[in-house]
């Protein structure tokens, strides 16, 4: 999996430090121009678990929604509607120049995606989640289609689940 940046913009936090973020959307083997993302509204909402989650529930998964104004004829955020779950993937980054600092990614959930019947400029709001709803649908076995069996640590175990839907390291406590 080969990621490019199909759409990107910048965007100021207006509350407490004002922190810049770059919103990018990715592309599995995407190359070519990045179209700008024109952010409104209530920008960026990040949520982790759910609202009836145990207090000490040690994995919680979170998720994004991205509110954007369509500006352009023809409906160019369409296609991100797709059936496959790890086309597009939604990358936040904190920070200026080139020193910005991953915040959270996750990959669009395109049944989720809603708009405006209207004439641009509309209303465009999209959905991601961090891949952990992807990984309940696939079976947690070894590289070989067999359950783990023997001594291995729970870390090499992690590391093997998530790269089935990641090809970037994990990064736990």
């Amino acid at each position: 999996m080969a990621y490019g940046v199909k759409y990107s913009c910048e965007w100021t936090s207006p509350m407490r430090e004002q922190r810049v973020y770059t919103i990018d959307i990715l592309e599995d083997g995407y190359t070519g121009e990045v179209y700008p993302l024109y952010p409104t509204g209530d920008v960026l909402r990040i949520t982790q678990g759910k609202i009836d989650d145990p207090e000490l529930e040690p994995i919680k998964s979170s998720e994004a929604v991205l509110s954007l104004l369509c500006i352009d004829e023809g409906d160019p955020y369409m296609s991100l509607f797709t059936t496959d779950p790890m086309r597009y993937k939604l990358r936040i980054r904190q920070g200026e120049g080139p020193k910005k600092s991953p915040y959270w990614q996750g990959y669009l959930v395109a049944g989720t995606y809603t708009q405006d019947y209207a004439r641009p400029p509309y209303h465009v709001q999209i959905r991601a989640t961090d891949g952990l709803a992807i990984l309940k649908d696939i079976p947690c076995l070894d590289a070989e289609g067999k359950r783990y069996t023997g001594m291995q640590s729970l870390d090499s175990i992690v590391r093997d689940i998530i790269a089935r839907i990641s090809n970037e390291g994990v990064v736990y406590p």
